[in-house]
């Protein structure tokens, strides 16, 4: 599985789901457009931003 499939399934599809659509929502309000790529394709940035913005 891709690191994005390892999350959600971690945490539960419908969690896990959510917990991604929060984040990617999150980062375009704040323009951080570069990071939503990153998050794609590296689990590390991606729990580190979710912490960042308090998603649980």
């Amino acid at each position: 599985m891709c690191n994005v499939s390892d999350t959600i399934y971690s945490h539960g599809r419908e969690d896990g789901i959510s917990m991604l659509s929060q984040l990617i929502n999150c980062l375009n309000e704040d323009m951080r457009m570069d990071e939503i790529l990153l998050v794609a394709n590296d689990q590390e940035k991606m729990k580190e931003l979710m912490e960042e913005y308090g998603i649980k």
